[in-house]
């Protein structure tokens, strides 16, 4: 292997470095260190002329390397690493140049004298130390240029439409016979959260998926599901499995004479088991794709359609299909389910006038009646958060969180009962308050109010049974309101009211599907604690990815939400996941795991705190996918053999600088070393710079990985070559940008401060702290009192003593 050449530039930052240090002496030192091939200083880098001047001078020394001193890598808005890289691209490899940070950690940070120029010197060292053994970037890993589109809503015809339409490839696997989703099944849907107008679902729904469908590069599968789904090779390898299809989707015509000799009817899942079908029909009627399908739980196979089939589309002896393709991206658009309430006998859903909310879109559709009688309901009641928002304090269970899209929901299906059925009266049972968000649903709100609908506050406890088929519903009183909105319906003294309808419309909790929860099992995308993926960090700026690269959420699969919001989802979802599709490959990140065989136990560890889903056990061994790794390290902290290591962050190479670290520090100073992870800790300690806070000049910085990238027996190596203290800077809590990286490093250093104790060490020695971007104060407060409590303990005794022996 070629011997590193290394090409250093230090910028003076028109005078914000070189006023408070000589950057001529440090040049000097400099020169004489191994593998230095080209030394220059610069009033400025960060603008063309500078870097272009620079990129000629890098290539005639021959340098293969780049250690830049000067602003932060992380919080410069001039000249950070991204840009550095950009300036240099085609001439310095991205994974072989380092920055010493000199000025924000450097001349802004503390006071001018001896202790800044050793730490200058010392960060110099730090970053030479770590260029010498650096290792070029890892070859772009092959991307499949097609996309999987699990789900066949609005969301997913969305995503789908929008890759075809920029020449993707798209499987779209859809589980039921017809694509359209939820949206299909609701009659009339909101224009938007900001326009109060309706659109026909027989309307706008057929539209959408014709215009999906058509696009050549959109291959749809219905009644399809996929069975399960691998990473392989830096792909998605799925394994999609067909119902039989007795119909013909390509050969029907839709004629309808299949359906008019076929003596069976029964139920499907489209009408929400309340009105029935024959057993070879069609859902909708402008069902999508056109075609007739058959119920094999009601078909007896008597063969009478097939025989009158004009255009020979059925074949009742049809058989199950399998396929496996692999794919660049997946996106889930799998919907929700409603909450099932059978479990809450307070819901009474056993009773035939007790129905959820998707129930009673069905019923617009086709006839609202008592289901009893058959007669038009002279009360209907609908119950809001039924399994939403189930508090302790609230008498039904449920799920925890508000379902966000119910109140907006029953107020559209009011409005309409009132329009359909002017004879019927309607109240509105809310818990605590009505949440119709934006202009046009509170507009709709209050629309509903001037229409006569009764609104009662109140807790339900129980539906039961009462005369004449209707239903009681018992409410307690959580409000200071003693009556409903107009005054029909008062509480009694004790605080309860009963209320007796003939239909009772639930609006049921959205939850995510069950076969939602499958697949993100296998993908390895984490999920909170009621089902819905947990979506990346930074939240704001990146929705609707998961924290499995190319793996996207849509519509109701990441969260309730109203068809809009889905269609925007699914466009930006696509837009996203365009440019790994577009040039069909990946290029691994500079730190990507590498698992060596040799030294690996396959404990599993690695795969167990990867929360990228980048590590899984094969038949040849654990592998770590780059094109999946998102360089945290937490594999490598967990490995108990050190076979899981970082590229370019390597055990060696952080051991070498803390080495290095405290050469020019006069002996008898506190060796304050601080790990701050790569994100927001760094970025804080850049922070108490800019603010031009004072910390002391004894400490030095490593921005490590996630802050769980170090193990405890590197800490305890630091200690035995004679570090001080250790400060080990994290995230804020539940802002870590791998999940639960900051949770588990604050549980290990833990672990480790009672180890120090039991080899002889004070605790307070290793210190780990949440430290985000605006905690600058923080940070100078923590290493000021650090200084002052190893000031008082003394030098290490660890490394000459007792710990070298047991380590």
């Amino acid at each position: 292997m070629q011997a590193p050449r290394i090409a250093v530039w230090l910028c003076g930052c028109q005078g914000q470095i070189s006023d408070a240090l000589d950057l001529e002496a440090l040049a000097a030192t400099v020169r004489e260190w191994p593998h230095v091939v080209h030394v220059e200083t610069a009033a400025g880098c960060c603008n063309p002329a500078a870097t272009e001047g620079f990129r000629k001078r890098f290539a005639d020394a021959g340098a293969d390397r780049l250690l830049f001193a000067g602003c932060s890598p992380r919080s410069s808005l001039k000249f950070p690493e991204e840009e550095i890289a950009a300036a240099l691209s085609g001439v310095v490899d991205s994974s072989l140049f380092e920055v010493a940070n000199t000025r924000e950690q450097g001349v802004w940070l503390h006071e001018a004298g001896p202790g800044l120029e050793a730490k200058a010197l010392d960060e110099l060292r730090m970053a030479h130390a770590r260029l010498c053994t650096a290792t070029p970037s890892s070859p772009p890993v092959p991307v499949a240029q097609r996309a999987l589109v699990v789900g066949g809503g609005p969301a997913g015809l969305a995503t789908a439409k929008e890759l075809a339409g920029m020449g993707r490839e798209v499987t779209l696997v859809e589980q039921a016979p017809s694509v359209g989703g939820r949206m299909a099944q609701i009659r009339l849907l909101f224009q938007s959260e900001q326009w109060d107008g309706r659109c026909l679902s027989l309307c706008v729904g057929p539209v959408q998926a014709l215009g999906t469908l058509v696009q050549r590069k959109v291959t749809a599968f219905t009644q399809t599901e996929v069975t399960s789904i691998t990473k392989h090779e830096g792909n998605f390898r799925a394994r999609l499995s067909s119902a039989a299809q007795p119909v013909d989707p390509a050969a029907c015509v839709a004629c309808g004479a299949c359906s008019a000799v076929c003596p069976e009817f029964g139920h499907s899942g489209f009408n929400e088991g309340l009105f029935a079908r024959k057993a070879i029909d069609k859902d909708a009627p402008r069902a999508v794709p056109d075609a007739y399908t058959i119920l094999d739980d009601v078909c007896t196979r008597c063969g009478a359609c097939e025989e009158v089939c004009p255009a020979g589309a059925i074949d009742l002896k049809a058989e199950p299909e399998e396929r496996v393709q692999d794919y660049g991206a997946v996106f889930l658009a799998t919907g929700f389910e409603t909450l099932d309430l059978s479990q809450e006998q307070a819901f009474h859903t056993d009773a035939p006038n007790v129905v959820h909310g998707m129930q009673f879109e069905r019923m617009l559709d086709q006839g609202i009646t008592n289901p009893q009688t058959g007669e038009a309901p002279e009360h209907i009641v609908f119950v809001l958060c039924a399994g939403s928002r189930a508090t302790a304090d609230k008498s039904t269970g449920g799920v925890p969180y508000c379902s966000k899209t119910c109140c907006g929901a029953t107020m559209r299906q009011a409005q309409q009962v009132a329009r359909l059925l002017p004879e019927t009266a309607v109240s509105i049972l809310y818990y605590y308050d009505v949440r119709t968000y934006e202009r046009s649903f509170e507009a709709m709100y209050d629309m509903v109010q001037k229409m006569g609908v009764e609104f009662v506050q109140g807790d339900l406890t129980a539906i039961a049974d009462a005369e004449d088929g209707a239903v009681r519903l018992t409410i307690r009183q959580i409000g200071e309101q003693t009556t409903s909105s107009m005054g029909e319906f008062e509480f009694d003294p004790e605080g309860h009211l009963d209320i007796d309808a003939d239909l009772v419309v639930l609006a049921s909790a959205q939850t995510p599907r069950q076969q939602a929860r499958r697949l993100a099992d296998q993908l390895g995308v984490a999920l909170d604690n009621v089902g819905f993926p947990i979506e990346n960090q930074p939240r704001i700026f990146r929705p609707t990815e998961c924290f499995v690269d190319r793996v996207y959420y849509t519509g109701a699969s990441s969260g309730p939400k109203v068809v809009q919001q889905a269609v925007e989802q699914g466009k930006a979802a696509a837009m996203t996941a365009l440019p790994a599709l577009h040039f069909g490959q990946k290029t691994p990140p500079k730190h990507s795991s590498h698992l060596n065989r040799e030294t690996c136990i396959q404990c599993r560890m690695c795969e167990t705190v990867c929360p990228h889903g980048a590590i899984r056990l094969t038949e040849e061994g654990m592998v770590a996918d780059p094109a999946f790794c998102q360089a945290c390290g937490l594999c490598a902290a967990a490995c108990p053999t050190h076979a899981a290591q970082l590229a370019n962050f390597t055990d060696r190479q952080l051991l070498d600088q803390a080495e290095v670290a405290f050469s020019a520090l006069p002996e008898g100073e506190p060796r304050i070393l601080a790990l701050l992870c790569y994100w927001c800790s760094y970025c804080g300690a850049d922070m108490a710079g800019t603010e031009r806070r004072k910390a002391p000049s004894n400490v030095r910085s490593i921005r490590i990985r996630c802050s769980s990238s170090v193990n405890t027996g590197l800490l305890l190596e630091m200690f035995r070559r004679g570090v001080d203290g250790i400060l080990v800077g994290g995230c804020p809590t539940k802002s870590c940008h791998h999940l639960h990286g900051n949770y588990l490093a604050d549980k290990r250093i833990g672990l480790a401060q009672n180890l120090l104790e039991q080899l002889g060490l004070d605790s307070n020695r290793l210190r780990f702290a949440n430290i985000g971007v605006a905690h600058g104060k923080e940070f100078v407060d923590i290493v000021g009192a650090m200084d002052g409590i190893l000031r008082k303990l003394g030098p290490n005794p660890a490394a000459q003593d007792r710990l070298k022996q047991l380590v």
